[in-house]
């Protein structure tokens, strides 16, 4: 019984949250990423949850030790496309004893849509708290337009169950405040490495602040009421290059083109939407992204959205995740500390 209640009690930290935040709140006896007022309703609880409180104080101890450098191992496992899957993803994480309370899982984006079970795809997503980071993918997009009535629903999808669901509005909310690149520095096998991951690809001359930095731009409007007129204005495939004077819609469209829609570009960054099968059909004067990007070997790529690459760029620091589960092949995650590939 006790047990069984611990997870119940909130995350052990925030995602955001430094190891000297935490460290104060274990010096302040409050479990990491809970509040004063939380714990002063303890006694009111009973004792079996004051028992999980402290179970927490430990948990977020060991948070602090590993980042640290001392502790148990904290593993960081990048997944590709998992496009309502559920099972499957369920299988993958047990296959490597996944651990919301020590590891990490991170999505290269469409978490939904052709498998057949979005909605509880999304709910466990979502359950996971802080130990999941999401970057959105063309999928999850289109859902949320669709969700908000933003495009015509013509029914090419295996939505219908995530749209209609009761906790639709919080599962909407908690999906547009994911942002569409995510950098961080952690461990791999040379030691701390920049990691950047995103769905689909990146402009030939955007550096890594850059992509950061306009992917932001992205996000704030769908931080903001705003965000429903951009998710009507989003669709089409012009202006077919970046440039640093678009402006409006025209500019975070091209945005999201980049970092949710590409494949193929030229060396002038002109994407060409015409094809998405393998390196062999790229259209005249194309190749694919990865062959013009700037930001390798200072920073490991990770990415999904091109299931027809099978994994296999030929690239080293750019890793494709996605490897077709949804079209008869696998679902594939990665270790990020020691870039061991695990599949279902």
């Amino acid at each position: 019984m006790q047990d069984a209640l611990v997870p119940e009690w909130p995350p052990p930290f925030q995602a955001s949250a430094t190891p000297q935040m935490v460290a104060q709140r274990l010096a302040r006896r409050e479990p990491p990423g809970c509040t004063r007022t939380a714990l002063q309703r303890l006694p009111r609880a009973g004792p079996l949850l004051a028992r999980c409180a402290l179970s927490w104080h430990i948990r977020g101890a060991l948070v602090v030790l590993k980042s640290m450098g001392h502790g148990t191992s904290m593993a960081i496992y990048a997944i590709g496309d998992i496009q309502g899957c559920y099972k499957p993803l369920r299988r993958l994480l047990k296959k490597v004893d996944f651990n919301p309370a020590h590891d990490e899982l991170w999505c290269v984006g469409d978490l939904i849509n052709r498998g057949p079970d979005s909605l509880d795809t999304m709910r466990y997503l979502r359950e996971l708290g802080d130990a999941v980071t999401v970057v959105l993918g063309n999928h999850d997009l289109h859902f949320l337009a669709l969700y908000h009535g933003c495009v015509s629903d013509n029914g090419k999808h295996t939505l219908k169950a995530l749209l209609k669901a009761r906790d639709g509005e919080e599962l909407t909310d908690w999906l547009r405040r994911k942002p569409l690149a995510y950098h961080r520095r952690v461990n791999g096998p040379d030691g701390e490495q920049d990691y950047l991951m995103i769905h689909a690809g990146v402009a030939p001359d955007w550096t890594l602040e850059k992509t950061l930095t306009l992917s932001g731009e992205v996000e704030s409007v769908l931080h903001s009421k705003k965000y429903p007129k951009l998710l009507r204005h989003m669709y089409g495939n012009e202006p077919d290059r970046w440039d640093d004077g678009l402006q409006g819609f025209d500019r975070l469209r091209v945005i999201i083109n980049y970092l949710t829609r590409l494949r193929f570009c030229d060396a002038s960054g002109r994407m060409d939407f015409g094809s998405k099968k393998g390196l062999e059909t790229a259209p005249e004067d194309c190749r694919p992204w990865f062959e013009f990007e700037q930001l390798t070997p200072q920073t490991t790529i990770l990415f999904g959205h091109w299931a027809a690459l099978e994994g296999q760029t030929g690239r080293p620091g750019v890793y494709a995740l996605d490897t077709g589960y949804v079209w008869g092949r696998e679902l594939t995650m990665m270790r990020l500390q020691d870039h061991q590939l695990f599949t279902v």
